[in-house]
């Protein structure tokens, strides 16, 4: 509750009500693994240079926002996303020891072979 995050999204004035973005980020690690990473945030291009990027030497591109009327609404369908690409996708999920060392999320990383897929989803939401 101190955090502002929990709060009616109809009515609510904070962080639930704020606009937000869905994002897609194409990732190519020291390692040469290439990966995508699906996510939302306010400003996309500050959370890929800022708070993604832990180490030199990773080479990202973001590839495509989709705007969102506020961030309850983003997470609603980045969840939603995460889900149905868990279900149709699960040997692409990428396990956290890949790239722990190298990023500072956790989960939401897929293998590059399903960046169409994940584009393809997010131009239907747009």
């Amino acid at each position: 509750m101190q955090s502002g995050r929990f709060q009616c999204t109809a009515c609510g004035e904070g962080w639930a009500t704020a606009q937000s973005n869905l994002y897609a980020i194409r990732m190519e690690l020291p390692t040469g693994l290439k990966v995508v990473k699906l996510g939302f945030s306010r400003d996309p291009q500050s959370r890929l240079r800022h708070q993604l990027l832990l180490q030199p030497g990773i080479q990202a591109e973001l590839l495509q926002t989709v705007p969102q009327p506020t961030r309850h609404t983003a997470l609603c369908c980045e969840k939603a996303l995460h889900r149905a690409l868990k279900k149709s996708h699960p040997d692409a999920i990428i396990p956290h020891a890949h790239f722990q060392d190298w990023r500072s999320v956790k989960t939401e990383v897929y293998g590059i072979e399903i960046e169409p897929l994940i584009l393809k989803r997010l131009n239907e939401i747009r």
